[in-house]
């Protein structure tokens, strides 16, 4: 089976092939891809046999890989290397139809002897966050006006709560009949390892104004999750004078509001912080999506227009080459 490996960052992409690839690179032996190193807090009693796990913690991810380079004409491919691995960035691993990602950085490189007119090299990456991700991130609309006339693409639930696309084109009409219809809830699928926390995406497409907007995770559920974002919501803009005003901020047609969970952070496109705006009973760490299946639903009394689009990772505890 084919391994790619790729390590890339603004100074430039690093490609590392398995076997008899096409790279100047190759991988003659990797570790690290398989599940994270844990430590345990654990306690002992003396009249308990063994010991009691308190709580595990993943700790970073060590990748450390051997390969080789043609000792001959190397030289200026090794220095090109060196100058990228100085950098943190993005290794990729991809092998059989699947490919994955991590944010790492390089901390040792350890050039070996040479064999057959090739270089050993010995490099070891550390993954500060040790979860591996899809190459992209993945969209889901959660709310929107769904046109049932005219052209475009319509989007709606089928019979198991997922939701699907189709394009529609102009076609026969009869009135009394629906010109429109609203999305206002989607079964997310989080198909990776573990929990992740999503980027909310509001773009108001019509009239806007005060009101409030509401996103629920399991809605009635015990494991129950929400945000509310209340608008008008106060920002501080600086005056031509150089300082800071306190004023109010109430969306307009064409605005796109971040909830940006994972930095923990809400603005919109003109860089205006609106954390005011999150009410007080609502928590950005207390809001992720579960393994599985997550029921989201959307309660807008904002704008008679609007996208929400949920934008997540899948993360998984491994990158293992079969």
């Amino acid at each position: 089976m084919m391994l790619h490996i790729t390590y890339e960052n603004a100074n430039g992409q690093l490609r590392f092939s398995g076997g008899k690839g096409a790279y100047p690179w190759r991988v003659l032996q990797i570790d690290g891809l398989a599940l994270a190193e844990k430590s345990l807090s654990t306690a002992v009693y003396p009249s308990q046999a063994g010991q009691t796990t308190l709580c595990e913690t993943v700790g970073a991810r060590y990748i450390t890989m051997q390969c080789d380079i043609r000792s001959s004409g190397s030289r200026q491919e090794i220095a090109k290397a060196l100058k990228i691995l100085n950098e943190p960035g993005t290794l990729t691993v991809a092998t059989g139809g699947c490919t994955r990602k991590i944010e790492a950085r390089c901390v040792e490189t350890a050039p070996g002897e040479r064999y057959g007119g090739y270089q050993i090299f010995a490099l070891q990456f550390v993954c500060d966050y040790p979860y591996f991700e899809d190459p992209e991130n993945t969209a889901v609309p959660i709310y929107q006006c769904e046109k049932l006339i005219g052209s475009g693409t319509r989007w709606y639930l089928d019979d198991n709560g997922e939701l699907k696309s189709e394009s529609i084109t102009p076609g026969g009409f009869q009135l009394p009949g629906l010109l429109s219809k609203r999305i206002s809830e989607t079964n997310v699928l989080n198909m990776g390892d573990v929990d992740t926390e999503p980027t909310i995406l509001i773009t108001m497409l019509g009239e806007a104004g005060s009101g409030s907007l509401l996103i629920y995770r399991d809605k009635g559920a015990q494991n129950e999750q929400k945000l509310e974002l209340d608008f008008p919501a106060m920002v501080k803009r600086k005056t031509e004078e150089g300082t800071l005003e306190e004023t109010e901020y109430i969306p307009e047609n064409g605005d796109v509001i971040t909830i940006d969970i994972p930095n923990r952070q809400i603005y919109n496109q003109k860089g205006d912080n609106l954390i005011s705006g999150l009410s007080l009973d609502s928590f950005l760490s207390d809001f992720w999506l579960q393994r599985g299946n997550n029921l989201i639903q959307v309660e807008n009394s904002v704008s008679n227009s609007c996208t929400v689009v949920c934008r997540y990772s899948n993360k998984y505890v491994e990158a293992v080459i079969a």
